[in-house]
C-alpha cells in the first residue's frame, strides 16, 4: 500500500509539473503573439507614413530620398522585430513538442512484473 501511495504522488506531482509547464507556454506565446500584433500594426502605420510622405513629396514635386531614410529604416525595423518575435513563437511551440517527448520518454510508467 505505500509503494502505491508513493506512485500516486510521484504521478500527481507530474501532472502538475507538466499542467505549470504548459501553462506558462501558453502565457509566453500569448505574450508573443501580442506583441507580434502590435509590431505588425505598428508596422503597417509606418508604411502608411512612408507612402504618405512619398506622395507629399511628388505632389509638391520635391522628392528627396533623403528625408524618406528614417521612415524606411522605421519599417525595417519593425519588420526585424516580426521575424525574431515568429522565431521566439515557434521556439516556444518546438521547445513544448519537444520537452513533451523527452517528457514522455523520461516518465514511463512501471510495467507490471511478469508472471
Amino acid at each position: 500500500m505505500d509503494e502505491f501511495s508513493q506512485k500516486a504522488k510521484k504521478s500527481f506531482k507530474m501532472g502538475l509539473d507538466f499542467l505549470q509547464k504548459k501553462a506558462k507556454e501558453t502565457v509566453d506565446k500569448t505574450k508573443l503573439q501580442n506583441q507580434l500584433s502590435k509590431a505588425k500594426e505598428d508596422k503597417q502605420q509606418a508604411l502608411i507614413t512612408l507612402a504618405e510622405r512619398v506622395c507629399v513629396m511628388f505632389d509638391m514635386d520635391t522628392f528627396s530620398p533623403e528625408e524618406l531614410k528614417d521612415s524606411v529604416e522605421s519599417v525595417r525595423e519593425f519588420q526585424q522585430q516580426i521575424v525574431s518575435l515568429e522565431k521566439q513563437i515557434q521556439e516556444v511551440v518546438h521547445g513544448d513538442e519537444h520537452q513533451h517527448r523527452e517528457d514522455e520518454h523520461q516518465h514511463t510508467p512501471d510495467e507490471p512484473p511478469q508472471a
